[in-house]
């Protein structure tokens, strides 16, 4: 983990009094730059994929949004950010954190028992959230490591607030939903709608009595319970993906 300072693009004088003649220094803030602490299982390359580099990415991105709830849900710092990219000279994918500097929470034994019932309630809070954020993308319940119970592993934000420093948090992974493209799910919808209504159209004769073109009623019986089939099996493969 590096101590990095990434600047806000604005400057400040050193030293004011001395009006233009002082030097110039930049403003902005400190951010620890973490590694992703994944395991090899959480590795996000083509050959896990048959090959397929697009649906590593993707795969990267469902975590990215994980990890992006979870710092909304005020587990992780305000201010923290993460990002998935291709790893330089290699065809994996990874997860970058920007984490804003904290202050690492004292060793528990050092803790007066009042702060350490303090700590110990916020830490169970913040479990049972990276726990429900887990089931919402999927992951079983009880697929958090032991990680997010360490005291460790927690320390204090700007505000004074417990939060979670370590990006160790699911030992297995979040299941893979492949994304597919928009225009073929409105397309195969399109087909659907339009198959089911061929199919009631040749299945008329059977509530009107009226005959469908020149076709029979057996016949037009057969082409109208066909469509209706193949629009049901198509909405049905859908909807599973």
């Amino acid at each position: 983990m590096k101590r990095i300072f990434i600047p806000s693009g604005k400057k400040k004088r050193r030293y004011p009094i001395l009006g233009k003649f002082s030097p110039e220094v930049k403003l902005g803030r400190y951010y620890w730059n973490k590694p992703w602490g994944g395991r090899l299982t959480f590795s996000f390359g083509p050959e896990e994929y048959n090959g397929d580099s697009k649906k590593a990415f993707q795969h990267a991105k469902q975590y990215e949004g994980f990890y992006k709830a979870l710092i909304k849900e005020g587990v992780y710092p305000e201010g923290t950010k993460v990002k998935a990219k291709k790893i330089k000279h290699s065809n994996k994918y990874t997860l970058e954190f920007w984490m804003p500097e904290v202050r690492e929470i004292r060793d528990p034994k050092y803790l007066q028992k009042k702060d350490l019932e303090f700590a110990s309630k916020e830490i169970d809070k913040l479990r049972e959230t990276m726990e429900r954020v887990a089931k919402n993308h999927g992951s079983p319940y009880g697929s958090l490591t032991e990680d997010p119970g360490r005291f460790n592993n927690y320390g204090f934000d700007s505000k004074g607030r417990i939060r979670y420093l370590d990006t160790e948090v699911l030992w297995s992974q979040i299941p893979f939903k492949l994304k597919g493209n928009k225009l073929e799910k409105t397309a195969s919808r399109i087909v659907a709608l339009i198959g089911f209504a061929f199919s009631f159209y040749f299945l008329s004769p059977n509530l009107t009595g009226n005959i469908v073109g020149n076709l029979g009623t057996q016949t037009a019986n057969s082409v109208g319970i066909i469509l209706f089939l193949g629009a049901l099996l198509l909405g049905y493969f859908r909807l599973r993906t």
